[in-house]
C-alpha cells in the first residue's frame, strides 16, 4: 500500500540552490536561475513522492532507502567501491565520480533528497562551505541565511557491513578515510546535508551522482566540515581496513546528538 506525505511547501526542495552546473567547489560561471531545471526537478520530486511505502507505524520505503520517522534514522545499500587510493567523496551513484569516491550506490539522489526532508532534516552550506577562501557573493547569500531549525543539518553517517566470516559489522565510515598529511584518520564527529544545485538538468546531484563529499562540493547532498575539504589530494582510503571491494554496505544516516531536529 502506498502511503502519500505532504510538505510545508514544495520550494523547500526546489530552492535549496539554483546555479548551473560547476568544476571544483564553486560553479565556474556566475550562477543562474533555470526555471526549466526547476520543472525537471518538481516532476521527479512528485513521482518519487507517490511510490513511498509504508512498513509500519514509523518506518517507510522509497525505492532501496528505508526510514524511520520517529527515530530519523535513514538506510543506503551501497557497495564498498575502493580500498586504496585518493578520495574525493565518500558516496556517488553509479554514474557519478566512482574513481574517487569510497562507495557507490544505485539510489536516486532525488529519492534520497525527500527522503531527508520528509525526516525533517535540512539543508544548509554555511559549515562546509566556510573554509572556502573566496567565496562567490552568491555563496556567501547562502551561508548567511538563516536556518528554520539549527542544527537540522547536522548528520552522523555509519557503515554496517558483513566482515569475511559472515559477522556483522558496524561503525563510523570515517574509519575508513585516512588525512595522507597528518597520517590519522579523518577526525569528524558529524557531517552537514547541504542539499544540492538546481541546473538545466534538473536535480544537481541526480545527475552529476554526487551524494557525499570529503572535498567541498555545491552539487553534493551532503559535505564534510572540515578546513582540509577545499583540497582534492588529502583524503585517501585507509589501507587495510575495509572490507573487499564490491562487499555490500548499508550507509546509515541519523541525527547528530547534539543537533535539534524536530517534527
Amino acid at each position: 500500500m502506498t502511503h502519500y506525505y505532504s510538505l510545508p511547501a514544495l520550494c523547500l526542495f526546489l530552492a535549496v540552490f539554483s546555479l548551473n552546473a560547476q568544476d571544483g567547489p564553486e560553479p565556474s560561471k556566475q550562477p543562474k536561475p533555470s526555471t526549466e531545471g526547476e520543472i525537471k526537478a518538481a516532476a521527479k520530486y512528485e513521482e518519487a513522492k507517490a511510490r513511498i511505502k509504508k512498513t509500519s507505524d514509523t518506518t517507510y520505503e522509497l525505492g532501496d532507502i528505508k526510514f524511520n520517522s520517529t527515530t530519523k534514522e535513514v538506510r543506503i545499500p551501497a557497495l564498498l567501491n575502493m580500498s586504496e587510493g585518493l578520495l574525493e567523496y565518500v558516496l556517488v551513484t553509479e554514474n557519478g565520480k566512482t574513481h574517487e569516491s569510497l562507495l557507490r550506490t544505485t539510489i536516486s539522489p532525488t529519492e534520497l533528497n525527500l527522503v531527508l526532508l520528509l525526516c525533517s532534516y535540512e539543508p544548509h552550506i554555511k559549515e562546509s562551505a566556510q573554509f572556502l577562501p573566496t567565496p562567490r557573493p552568491e555563496t556567501t547569500a547562502m551561508m548567511e541565511k538563516p536556518m528554520e531549525k539549527p542544527g537540522a543539518n547536522r548528520i552522523q553517517l555509519t557503515a554496517q557491513w558483513k566482515d569475511k566470516d559472515g559477522k556483522e559489522q558496524i561503525g563510523p565510515v570515517t574509519q575508513w578515510i585516512h588525512n595522507r598529511i597528518t597520517k590519522k584518520p579523518l577526525a569528524l564527529d558529524h557531517w552537514t546535508y547541504t542539499g544540492s544545485v538546481i541546473n538545466l538538468a534538473g536535480f544537481g546531484a541526480e545527475y552529476d551522482g554526487s551524494i557525499g563529499a570529503l572535498y567541498f562540493d555545491l552539487g553534493a547532498m551532503i559535505n564534510c566540515p572540515v578546513n582540509d575539504n577545499v583540497k582534492d589530494d588529502v583524503w585517501t582510503v585507509e589501507k587495510g581496513a575495509t572490507p573487499l571491494v564490491d562487499t555490500p554496505v548499508t550507509l546509515i544516516i541519523t541525527p547528530f546528538a547534539d543537533s535539534s531536529i524536530t517534527k
